[in-house]
């Protein structure tokens, strides 16, 4: 039973209804190119900023629209320091959006906390300046 507990503690959940939320808010554009995404089954993903692998939860504030082949040269490296920037700019639009889910989605968010996690993964052999 411990066991079980365990491993569905870090389980992936889908992340449609991030995709969705960030659509809905914001420009069908890629987080790291700027490029326009287009619409469509799988050419929209949504990539965890700091890495699923090092975060394991998803929280909508580290994540950014991008494509699917972007998302996985990327893979479980950080970004380089110039987005942390844009995601704080980005992450600022989305804390005054009215919808109540986004607003509890940054109910506890705060960017000297997103700092330190992207500095945490750096000392836990993390590859950072990652860029398209």
């Amino acid at each position: 039973m411990i066991i079980n507990h365990i491993e569905n503690i870090t389980k992936r959940e889908p992340l449609i209804e991030y995709r969705e939320l960030l659509l809905t808010y914001s420009e069908p554009r890629c987080f790291y190119t700027n490029a326009k995404l287009v619409e469509g089954k799988g050419r929209i993903v949504v990539d965890h900023f700091i890495p699923w692998s090092f975060v394991h939860s998803d929280n909508l504030w580290n994540f950014v629209l991008t494509t699917p082949s972007l998302n996985s040269r990327k893979g479980s490296k950080l970004p380089s320091n110039e987005y942390i920037n844009k995601l704080f700019q980005r992450n600022e639009l989305l804390t005054n959006v009215k919808d109540q889910n986004v607003r509890e989605e940054f109910a506890k968010y705060k960017e000297s906390t997103v700092e330190k996690l992207y500095g945490y993964a750096e000392i836990n052999g993390f590859q950072t300046g990652w860029n398209p």
